[in-house]
Parts: structure tokens; sequence; C-alpha cells
């Protein structure tokens, strides 16, 4: 059972990597996201922000730690439903660009990851996620990323918090659209593959 269960995450993570493929995510020293790419907003100062409760993670542990004899793979995180839009974040106008921007921790994370429902960028717009400690940044994510069903999920961002912000040109202003559907808390000891697990349900 755990040999199957393995090929078929293997076939998962190699069909969604293909289609992910063209977001990168990048590694950098302490605060050197800010140097690479000035125009990320280094001062969260303003930007709204919204915290996943907290959860006993000794409790979940403990209980894979009864299952793993039992072809019950460890979980790949805690996963919270959420309905977060774009009236969650804030924007800030400029002569050429408006930016949204949306804070979300989870205390503790080794990493958070999202998943996007009705996620839609047009021509020119930009998504960024980064780290508040500036060494982590994924993307840019364009408008080659929008599929036919509007669903999209991230890499993993390491760190318990990520910044989410969209450039959204003003020739194209009021087009974008997002809902944040999902976020994951993953676990530092638990993390065996990439983000592609949320959709085999580990993420629980």
């Amino acid at each position: 059972m755990k040999k199957l269960l393995f090929f078929a995450l293997l076939l998962l993570i190699s069909q969604l990597s293909n289609t992910y493929s063209q977001v990168i995510t990048k590694s950098f020293n302490l605060n050197e996201v800010f140097a690479a790419y000035p125009k990320l907003n280094r001062s969260l100062t303003g930007v709204p922000s919204v915290r996943m409760p907290n959860f006993n993670l000794d409790s979940l542990i403990n209980e894979d730690l009864k299952f793993q004899q039992k072809d019950v793979p460890f979980r790949f995180g805690k996963g919270f439903d959420v309905n977060y839009t774009l009236k969650d974040g804030s924007w800030v106008d400029s002569d050429s660009v408006r930016i949204w921007s949306l804070k979300i921790s989870s205390h503790g994370a080794y990493s958070l990851n999202f998943i996007f429902k009705d996620f839609y960028l047009p021509n020119k717009a930009e998504l960024y996620i980064y780290n508040t400690n500036g060494t982590v940044l994924y993307g840019p994510v364009t408008s080659a990323q929008n599929t036919p069903n509007g669903f999209f999920m991230t890499d993993l961002i390491q760190g318990d918090e990520s910044i989410i912000q969209i450039f959204e040109p003003n020739e194209v202003k009021n087009q974008t659209k997002l809902n944040i559907s999902r976020v994951v808390h993953a676990y530092k000891n638990m993390i065996y593959s990439d983000a592609s697990l949320l959709l085999s349900g580990l993420a629980t």
C-alpha cells in the first residue's frame, strides 16, 4: 500500500510540477529580497494582516505516530480553510500601477503555502509572495498561470509569515481576481515533498 501511495504521489507531483514550473522560488540571504526587488514592500506599515488559529501540534504528531504502522502517511501540515479575497488586503495607487498587499501568518510554521480559487491575473499584472525576513521569494506569477477553472497553488514559502502582493497596471485596473481558499501550515519534520501533496489530502 505504501509503495502504491508513493508512486501515485510521484505521478501527481510530476504533473503539477509541469503545470507550475514557470514560477520560480528563489532563496536569498537575510533581507536580500528587498535589495534585489526594490518594488516589494519592505515596510509593512498599513498592510492588513490575518493570522491562522493556534493548534496543538504535539497532538497531531502523536496521532501520526500511532498510525505510521498502518499505511497511513504523515500529514503534510495543518490546513486551514479560509475565504480571503481582494477586499481583505489593501491597495496603494501610483501613477502607472497599483499594489495590493496582504500579510498571512501562522505561529511556528516551518513554511506556508496557499491554494487559490477564482484566480485570474490580467496581462502585465504580477503576483509575488515573500517571507517577512526577505529570504524567500516566489514569483512572478503572471497571466501565463491562469487556468480555465481559476485554480492555482503555490510552492512552500519558508517562515511563518508571508506577504502576498499583486502589481496591477492601471491599464488593466479592476481586472484581477483572487480568492485564497486554503492556507497550509507545514511542520518542519514532516515535509517530505512539495506543495503538490496538498491535493492528495495529506494536509488536514
